[in-house]
């Protein structure tokens, strides 16, 4: 199954795989992922200063 919402995987599957740019980025029970990740966003601002 391929979905873009955690909500949906959390219900749906027992172990949920992450993708990034193709390739695998982590993957792990719902429980693993929220306690090693968390939840929310993070921002990451990088300037060029000239």
């Amino acid at each position: 199954m391929t979905t873009h919402f955690m909500d949906e995987a959390d219900v749906l599957g027992d172990r949920i795989s992450i993708m990034a740019k193709g390739r695998l980025a982590c993957a792990g029970t719902s429980d693993f992922l929220k306690t090693r990740f968390g939840t929310g966003y993070l921002l990451v601002i990088a300037l060029n200063v000239r």
